[in-house]
C-alpha cells in the first residue's frame, strides 16, 4: 500500500469526552442525521487550517531551541535540564515517526 493510501486510511480510537460535550455533539448529529464521528470528522476537518498552524509552529519553535542552545540560558540546572528533556523527547517523537515511514516505505518496497 503506498504512502499517501495509509494517511487517507481511516483509525479507529476512543477517547473520553465532557457529557455535556457529547450532549451537544450528538444533538448536532441528531440533527443532521448523520453519527457522531460525522460530526468530529466535520469539526476536525473546519479545525486543520489552525491543527497545521500550531503543529508548523510548534516544529520551528523546537527548531529554534535545538539551534539557540536555549537550556544554556536558564536560570538553573535544573531548569536547564528540563527544557532540554522536552526538546529531546520531542526529537525522540520525530525520530520514531520517521523509523515508522521508514519501515511502511521497505514494506511497500518488498510487495512491488
Amino acid at each position: 500500500m503506498a504512502r499517501t493510501e495509509k494517511l487517507h486510511e481511516a483509525r479507529s480510537f476512543s477517547f473520553r469526552m465532557p457529557g455535556e460535550a457529547y450532549e451537544v455533539l450528538s444533538a448536532v448529529a441528531k440533527a443532521r442525521s448523520v453519527d457522531l464521528s460525522s460530526v468530529m470528522n466535520w469539526i476536525i476537518a473546519e479545525s486543520m487550517p489552525h491543527l497545521l498552524k500550531e503543529k508548523a509552529d510548534h516544529e520551528a519553535a523546537m527548531l529554534e531551541a535545538a539551534s539557540s542552545r536555549v537550556w544554556a540560558r536558564q536560570p538553573s540546572t535544573r531548569e536547564a535540564m528540563r527544557v532540554l528533556r522536552d526538546l529531546l523527547g520531542n526529537l525522540q517523537d520525530e525520530y520514531g515517526q520517521l523509523v515508522k515511514r521508514s519501515l511502511e516505505e521497505d514494506g511497500d518496497r518488498r510487495v512491488a
